[in-house]
């Protein structure tokens, strides 16, 4: 396995779409003729009926779903990256920081190194960092190709001339070859004589698909020494096995497509409903993922034991623990449910609906989990100073990820106001400015700043060292002194990180990582993992439309629950008026989320002409409105000067700032429209917030206006229809929502969905053209058994069965 390792690593990024597709089923061969463990190589243990060869069979199929997934998503970015170098113009590429033309390269530092000096960027403006990241960064591929002006490349002349490297610095701008022993390559590259200037293109991600494709080896891969103990001295552990997550883990993620077959037959006989967040006692009923998800967890990994026994004294001990540190003071019922799984199963996954502090509970759990190892430590350290031994093998840090930079500085930032000793990993460019200080790369400008801030009792600040190995020192020691470090999913596989391990690892928004993402975190030894998610909203993000159909957008908590694993669901929003949330939660949570807020503490917001009074949601229905393509994305002006309208309304109202509206929308080339409009309406900063559904999800404003967009005779609405980008549209808003449509065209093209709400609506009265006048009936229970008898495995349905 480590050899296919090595042959995938080797990837080339100068594909044709054609072969890309040949490429992936190269792959699909090769993982075939990799030899995997069985059984009897202590992979794990499943049950009494499965033979060491299907234990095989199982994890080369997990390992090839896997492989091929990340490979088709790198291939089809390399694809991507390709053709834009291509067919763009150089221009075009410069200004979006993922070029650099007429460049000088000379030799750096190092050996392999090359500093790029730019020449006249054809008089663009290149600002130091691009918002939304898409530059280049440290760690990106990029290719090194001669400069002869700006026009496209040619094609053959990429095949022929492309050499990739990777950026280690960005300013001043430092790459590092791929092949470090060619001298011959490097002085080629690094000749003074005139004309020889070349330009640098942004590639595909390298760093996120070999970091995935190795967590992925390492969950598959055997373990020569003692699993259950990674910090045992006695044992000589090597790199790959210290990475390896508990075997627990590892079976119950190996083995969830063969769980989630059982769980789809069984719902073809009506046998089984896994919508519940209460413990199953009944082994009968549950599959072996969520038996195994299940298990109670010792604090200490010296007191893991297989003994079905010792697990209701671990549970007591547990729940004491819980109350002796107060961990569940201020929580509602559900939360309390969701932080005492965490604290004592193997796999907890904790869903939070809109609205229901599902990081608040994600940051109580992480608190938990640092008091009880400053108690082991402090506890550890009595017992050395009495027995004269030093040694300490309680693992200090807990690893906390998300797939987004966003969610991760909200970590850090729910750590600190808690009073945790907090590490934030990343690019200092991708963290918010008032959270550098917890950055341990944060930049040398705000270094001074910081060590002054030091000096009134800031534990996180200091002055970094002067000189590298120093530096590196102290980096390391920060780290092992924090209680909680906080990076995104790829960069938990950072090679700062390689000596450390971490038993517990939370994943915040984990629906929106995709399953090989996850993995790398786990890889750091983990042996207790909490989830927190929801499956009812937007999944990752997957660029190839062929590793979507085969799974790669179905995130691993969403596979858990598919395969049987019950989610403790978070019940209690404290976001919207009740008015906001009563459609979803009877049609996306079967009715099961409640209200933490009362109407008077979320009165509707004046200006607007609202249908109803006391009710803060309106559809204002756009029945001529004409809906126009721009590339691959649509827009619709009528519904766009309609959701102006709304935003200056209002703003007349008074009792809003502009701060606090935004405008959603699905398609791009209607933001950039609505954008435009709403910047004549506000002449100056701030400026009201224009976002797609997808770039929102997670976010919350005091009024939301929604543009539909589709207007056609035929009913056809696209991915608007999806019930999660509905779901997130609807449950960004506190006080007031607008949704603005064609109500024919949507009626018509989503039976699912759009129909219940617009039903809903006029049954309500707050159909705008009928102001105040209810239409219909409005069954509230019939509603909440369309999907709340409905599973992850169904929701999923179509997905699973083009996988399989």
């Amino acid at each position: 396995i480590a050899q296919t390792e090595r042959i995938l690593t080797c990837l080339p990024q100068n594909l044709r779409n054609s072969s890309a597709y040949s490429a992936a089923d190269m792959i699909n061969a090769l993982c075939i003729a990799t030899k995997f463990p069985n059984s009897n190589q202590s992979l794990h243990t499943y049950n009494p009926h499965t033979s060491p060869s299907n234990t095989s069979n199982i994890v080369r199929a997990y390992f090839m779903r896997i492989v091929r997934g990340i490979a088709l998503e790198f291939l089809e970015e390399a694809t991507s990256a390709r053709d834009r170098i291509c067919s763009a113009n150089c221009d075009r590429l410069v200004r979006s920081a993922q070029c650099v033309v007429d460049a000088r390269l000379k030799r750096g530092k190092k050996g392999g190194e090359i500093v790029v000096i730019p020449g006249h960027q054809l008089g663009v403006f290149v600002p130091d960092t691009v918002s939304d990241n898409r530059g280049i960064q440290a760690g990106d591929a990029i290719s090194i190709l001669p400069y002869a002006g700006p026009y496209p490349m040619s094609a053959e002349s990429l095949d022929r001339n492309m050499i990739e490297a990777t950026v280690s610095n960005v300013q001043p701008l430092i790459l590092r070859l791929q092949d470090k022993a060619n001298a011959a390559l490097l002085l080629m590259l690094t000749d003074p004589s005139p004309g020889n200037v070349y330009r640098i293109d942004k590639l595909a991600n390298r760093m996120g698909f070999n970091r995935q494709l190795s967590a992925a080896v390492a969950i598959c891969s055997s373990s020569n020494d003692n699993p259950h103990n990674p910090n045992d001295p006695s044992t000589a552990a090597t790199r790959s096995d210290r990475r390896r997550p508990y075997p627990d883990l590892i079976q119950a993620i190996t083995a969830m497509d063969e769980n989630i077959d059982r769980v789809m037959l069984g719902a073809a006989n009506g046998n089984y409903n896994v919508n519940s967040n209460s413990n199953n006692n009944n082994n009968d009923k549950q599959n072996s993922t969520s038996i195994i998800c299940g298990r109670a967890v010792p604090f200490l990994v010296a007191d893991e034991s297989n003994d079905p026994s010792a697990q209701e004294s671990i549970r007591d001990t547990s729940h004491l623990a819980l109350e002796r540190h107060c961990a569940l003071e201020g929580l509602n019922a559900s939360q309390r449910l969701a932080v005492k799984g965490a604290a004592t199963n193997r796999l907890t996954l904790v869903q939070g609906p809109p609205g229901t502090g599902k990081t608040a509970v994600g940051i109580r759990i992480l608190k938990y989990w640092a008091t009880l190892t400053a108690a082991a430590a402090a506890d550890e350290d009595n017992n050395n100073n009495c027995n004269g031994n030093g040694n300490n093998v309680v693992s200090y840090p807990i690893l906390a990820t998300s797939d987004s930079n966003i969610a991760v500085d909200n970590l850090v930032e729910g750590c600190a106001n808690v009073g945790l000793r907090v590490v934030r990993l990343g690019r200092p460019e991708a963290i918010r400015p008032e959270l550098l200080k917890y950055c341990l790369d944060r930049p040398s400008s705000s270094s001074q700043q910081q060590s002054n801030n030091g000096a009134n009792g800031n534990s996180n600040s200091y002055n970094p060292p002067t000189s590298s190995s120093s530096n590196f020192k102290e980096k390391m020691r920060r780290l092992k002194s924090a209680q909680v470090i906080c990076c995104t999913c790829i960069g938990s596989g950072g090679d700062i990180l390689d000596n450390m391990t971490f038993e517990r690892v939370l994943v915040d928004e984990a629906t929106q990582a995709t399953e090989p993402a996850v993995l790398v975190p786990l890889t750091r030894g983990c042996r207790q993992l909490v989830l927190v998610g929801d499956h009812c909203q937007l999944p990752p993000t997957v660029l190839s439309t062929k590793a979507e159909e085969e799974g790669l957008g179905v995130p691993l908590f969403s596979r858990m629950v598919a395969c049987g694993v019950p989610p403790f669901m978070l019940d209690t929003q404290y976001r919207m008026h009740p008015a906001i949330a009563m459609f979803p939660s009877d049609l996306f949570y079967g009715g099961k989320l409640q209200n933490g807020v009362s109407p008077p503490e979320r009165r509707p917001l004046a200006g607007f002409p609202w249908p109803r009074e006391e009710f803060p949601v309106a559809f204002v229905p756009i029945q001529n409105s004409v809906e126009m393509d721009d590339g691959v994305s649509k827009y619709n002006e009528a519904e766009a000067a309609a959701a102006c309208d709304a935003v200056s309304a209002l703003l007349q109202g008074g009792q809003c700032g502009v701060s606090d509206i935004a405008v959603v929308t699905p398609y791009a080339a209607q933001v950039r429209l609505i954008r435009r409009l709403t910047r004549k309406l506000v002449q100056r900063p701030p400026y009201v917030e224009v976002s797609s559904t997808d770039g929102f999800q997670g976010r919350e404003k005091e009024a939301v206006v929604f543009s539909a967009v589709r207007s056609n005779d035929y009913g056809a609405v696209g991915f608007v229809s999806d019930w999660r980008r509905v779901n997130v549209s609807f449950t960004r808003a506190r006080r007031a929502l607008i949704v603005i449509g064609n109500d024919l065209t949507l009626r018509r093209g989503d039976m699912d969905t759009w129909m219940p709400w617009l039903s809903w609506a006029d049954a309500h009265g707050i159909n705008m053209d009928k102001p105040g006048v209810p239409r219909g009936r409005y069954d509230a229970d019939q509603m909440r058994r369309i999907r709340g008898g409905t599973t992850a495995a169904e929701m999923l349905k179509d997905v699973l069965e083009r996988q399989q």
